[in-house]
């Protein structure tokens, strides 16, 4: 697998989902929750910590593509 190196640049509390930017520019739909890449109680979500990770960058070693999305899966978003 291509390790990927991420930038998260907005977070969607609707959707639960951020979307990220790549190296080369592009922007993808993340979603590090439903893999537990990073985790989220709902007293979390209630508190808006899912915008303390807007501006992180992380390197995704395991992760699984989708047509509406990337998935990281538990321990493959590494924090750099």
């Amino acid at each position: 697998m291509i390790t990927l190196r991420v930038k998260i640049t907005d977070y969607d509390k609707a959707s639960n989902t951020y979307t990220a930017q790549l190296l080369n520019g592009d922007i993808i739909e993340l979603d590090p929750l439903v893999g537990c890449a990073i985790s989220m109680t709902d007293d979390d979500y209630e508190k808006d910590k899912g915008f303390d990770i807007v501006g992180s960058s992380y390197l995704l070693t395991e992760y699984t593509v989708y047509k509406e999305n990337v998935v990281p899966s538990e321990g493959g978003m590494i924090a750099i």
